[in-house]
């Protein structure tokens, strides 16, 4: 019988053991509980996060997209606007090409019309001066034969309107330029 008490104290010991193992067991079981309990909560916010990163991401894609076909419009209508841009600085080079050809062709003329001009305004205001000397000289020498013709001879030479009602006849008649003075 001793044995068996001591078998029984042996036992006792071990089943004492035991329940502090399955304590200590609970404990931990417990503790891994929480644990498991803290690592689904973080993984399920983890996965809200996820969730709301890939809607994030899905609509920065989308957004990217729109921008990318944006942009290639903007870029193809640069494109044509360069290629207008380059031929119209084409048509223009050549207008500008066939201008200076023409007057390089033409330049010699173009300064002999020049001089031209200026010799033939010249010999006119020339003619205007004799013309204005010889109507004076005409004019006085009219006023005492034809009272009537002066206004007619002003009227050609200076072109201005006769101020008298019985001018208004002189001045529709037709006018014969230098031929009528020389005459």
């Amino acid at each position: 019988m001793s044995q068996v008490r001591e078998d029984m104290v042996r036992f006792k010991l071990e089943m004492k053991s035991l329940a502090e193992q399955m304590d200590s067991i609970e404990t931990v079981l417990n503790l891994s509980k929480d644990r498991v309990y803290e690592v689904e909560k973080g993984l399920t916010a983890t996965q809200e996060v996820n969730v709301n990163f890939q809607v994030l991401l899905e609509k920065a894609v989308h957004k990217q997209k729109e921008s990318d076909v944006h942009a290639t419009k903007t870029m193809q209508h640069i494109y044509t606007n360069l290629a207008s841009v380059l031929y119209e600085t084409g048509q223009l080079s050549e207008r500008l090409t066939t201008i200076s050809d023409y007057q390089k062709l033409h330049q010699g003329n173009v300064v002999n019309v020049s001089k031209r001009m200026q010799e033939y305004s010249f010999m006119l205001e020339q003619a205007q001066d004799v013309i204005i000397q010889s109507l004076h000289t005409t004019t006085v020498r009219h006023e005492k034969e034809k009272d009537g013709l002066i206004e007619l001879y002003r009227h050609r030479i200076i072109k201005r309107k006769p101020s008298s009602a019985n001018n208004q006849q002189i001045w529709l008649l037709p006018q014969k330029g230098l031929r009528i003075l020389l005459s």
